[in-house]
């Protein structure tokens, strides 16, 4: 909860939560345009999903994206890099960096 919410919410950002009953990543896209989000986390199966889209037509990509939960191929993250104009960022959380801070 921490990086989603509160983390966010100390920066004076607003979060944003999609809601759906089954993944699409044209409307996914298309409510990110709607709603103006410029940073988006994913896990990578959503990158993997986003990518198997025209990842063109959204008309405003994020400034920011990482993904979170496992390491990204790096496919991906070119098709990205290329589509979008930005790099993805592996996110680390509690669960990976327990081990650091024990």
């Amino acid at each position: 909860a921490w990086s989603n919410l509160f983390a966010p919410w100390t920066a004076e950002a607003t979060v944003f939560i999609f809601n759906y009953t089954r993944f699409d990543a044209g409307r996914l896209m298309a409510e990110m345009d709607r709603s103006g989000i410029t940073s988006f986390c994913a896990p990578p199966t959503v990158w993997r999903m986003l990518i198997q889209a025209d990842l063109s037509q959204l008309a405003t990509p994020p400034r920011e994206v990482v993904a979170a939960g496992e390491p990204l191929n790096p496919e991906v993250i070119e098709t990205v890099r290329r589509e979008w104009g930005v790099t993805i960022r592996d996110g680390f959380g509690q669960t990976e960096t327990a081990v650091q801070v024990a």
